[in-house]
């Protein structure tokens, strides 16, 4: 029974898991909740005396082992993002499920879509219990996913199988999950998710006719498109947001567009210097800066935004895994496609909804990046293993019965040891998650002491899914305020050498480097800053500091006024500017 009920409420709970009242409680990322049920998965079958059959083995094993080395490869890789992909797609290969168990895995997906939909058109009300920053009436919602496009992309997965999976379900138990995820898609105003929905609708057609459809289904399903056509037309009349996305969507003139063909760009170039590895997975938004700052060498006017990813699926995934590994990645695609049409021409109506899902989310993934979201992720695993579980058959049941096997006993050994091994680590991990949200907390509230403390305990662990550089930068910026600039200089040291090139940690270096008194080092920190982001505000101003300590006023002057066009908000500058422009005479801020 245990483990029947443990793979259900993983897909029921890991789309729910980004909301932060769960964090807040739990201290459970999604990511942690997406390796654990990866890795019960794999030790729920090393307590088997044999594997069952699965088409999908080999290919998933050569896909991950292959994603393995490269990354390690790259030297560039996050370890939170290959964690939970390993865990996700080896996961998917011991999910070995039967008709019945599949159904209800749908089922528990279409629960928490509907559950999150639901919560999402709160949100857009204004009567959202446990508000969020970004939500509000009338603004998109983003439910318990964090960003309104990781919605999206989740309900065009969910909501064909919502519609079609089950068709003898009552219309009560249909018009609900399915009415709610349609009005939160449109909510969402995710312009990618709605092209993906579009898609899975023209698809709709071709697919029926392999189904063979009666002709009454289809007048009912005609009639529902006709209906969606009229609640989606109604929704672009009256509202004038959702309008203006949509002509957002092509102006390269609006910072939107020119901001994904900026990103597109970098994927490219990213490719271009690394076809074979890439930058390792989760790699992209460590490159970025670099390349960021060689496209504003040719544009220096544009606006510096970090990103860690390029709004593009089919470039990030070359880019950061390389094209042998892409390669790789679309054949476990054509696999997913060629099991759902051989399930589809038998008559089964959850693979339909299943490959208009995929269909869906493929588009969207031209302007997004669902396979970058761990519900999305977890959506595409655990549907592979539904298909691949539809049509293998699961032998040598029987010799589960048997005792005594030396096979056997190894395998329950090798789990007892593995079992600890991961529970070890994973309490590590929430350990160093807690207390770098406390370290934040503290942080923010001006309790220094505490934060810096916080943040030493958080790096002592093992934090593989939050950066241990936010941990390090955080306790520099409790030590600056502390007046503790040779610890803030040590901390920003460690906190680079987890991400080199983050011109903010740099920025931070320089100021403490500049209150030792060593202002030729500071002065080079601050061009280094500037030369990943010439509008890094932080860096001008400690720019404008030195030159003022070396009595170059025109220079101080010149870099105070373009930090200020940059931040006006930086605490004291507003004050410097004013001395300066009545001859240095006052007291500086």
């Amino acid at each position: 029974m245990i483990l029947r009920l443990v793979p259900l409420w993983a897909v029921f709970l890991i789309p729910l898991a980004f909301w932060a009242p769960f964090e807040d409680a739990f201290k459970l990322p999604q990511s942690v909740l997406a390796v654990g049920f990866g890795l019960f998965l794999v030790l729920n079958w090393l307590n088997r005396p044999k594997t069952p059959r699965n088409i999908i083995a080999i290919p998933v094993l050569v896909f991950s082992a292959s994603l393995f080395i490269s990354s390690v490869c790259s030297g560039m890789f996050r370890v939170s993002d290959l964690t939970v992909f390993l865990s996700l797609s080896i996961g998917s290969i011991f999910l070995a499920v039967n008709q019945s168990s599949g159904r209800k895995i749908v089922s528990a997906l279409i629960l928490a879509g509907t559950i999150s939909s639901l919560y999402s058109i709160l949100q857009f009300t204004g009567l959202d219990l446990i508000p969020s920053p970004g939500t509000g009436a009338g603004l998109r919602p983003f439910s318990t996913m964090g960003n309104p496009d990781f919605l999206a992309a989740f309900l065009i997965g969910v909501l064909p199988l919502a519609l079609i999976g089950f068709p003898r379900a009552g219309v009560l138990v249909k018009v609900v999950p399915v009415g709610s995820m349609f009005l939160a898609l449109l909510l969402t105003q995710s312009r990618g998710a709605w092209l993906g929905m579009m898609a899975g609708l023209v698809s709709f057609p071709v697919l029926m006719k392999m189904i063979g459809i009666t002709p009454r289904f289809s007048r009912k399903i005609a009639g529902g498109g006709l209906a969606i056509l009229a609640i989606g037309l109604g929704f672009f009349y009256f509202n004038g947001q959702a309008r203006e996305r949509l002509a957002q969507t092509f102006n390269t003139g609006h910072f939107d567009a020119a901001g994904r063909l900026f990103m597109w760009k970098a994927g490219m170039g990213m490719i271009r210097e690394n076809p074979v590895i890439g930058t390792g997975i989760g790699g992209f938004g460590r490159a970025y800066p670099v390349w960021h700052a060689r496209g504003m060498a040719n544009n220096p006017a544009f606006q510096w935004f970090y990103t860690e990813n390029t709004h593009n699926d089919y470039l990030q995934i070359p880019a950061e895994m390389g094209l042998p590994l892409f390669g790789l990645l679309i054949w476990i695609w054509v696999i997913f496609i060629c099991k759902a049409l051989q399930m589809i021409r038998s008559g089964d109506r959850m693979a339909l909804g299943i490959l208009i899902g995929f269909i869906s989310l493929q588009v969207d993934a031209v302007f997004n990046f669902p396979w970058y979201i761990i519900p999305t992720l977890a959506w595409f695993w655990i549907m592979l293993a539904v298909l691949a579980g539809k049509t293998e058959v699961i032998t040598n049941e029987e010799s589960i019965l048997k005792k005594g096997l030396p096979g056997d006993i190894f395998r329950k050994g090798m789990a007892l040891i593995v079992g600890l091994a991961v529970t070890f680590i994973l309490l590590r991990n929430v350990q160093s998650n807690a207390w770098l949200k406390l370290s934040g907390d503290y942080l923010a509230v001006g309790r220094n002491q505490e934060a810096r403390s916080c943040a030493a305990i958080a790096l002592d662990r093992w934090g593989i899914w939050e950066a241990k550089s936010r941990a390090a930068n955080n306790a520099s910026l409790a030590s600056y305020a502390m007046d503790d600039f040779i610890s803030a200089e040590k901390y920003s040291i460690l906190s680079l050498s987890f991400a080199p090139d983050m011109p903010a940690s740099i920025s931070q270096l320089a100021l403490s480097r500049a209150r030792l008194g060593r202002i030729g080092e500071a002065e080079k920190d601050c061009r280094d800053a500037l030369a990943l982001n010439p509008r890094q505000a932080e860096a001008w101003h400690v720019l404008g500091n030195l030159a003022y300590m070396r009595k170059d006023l025109k220079g101080a002057l010149k870099a105070w006024e373009r930090a200020f066009a940059e931040n006006p908000s930086i605490p004291g500058l507003r004050q410097n500017l004013e001395v300066l422009r009545r001859g240095g005479k006052g007291k500086r801020g």
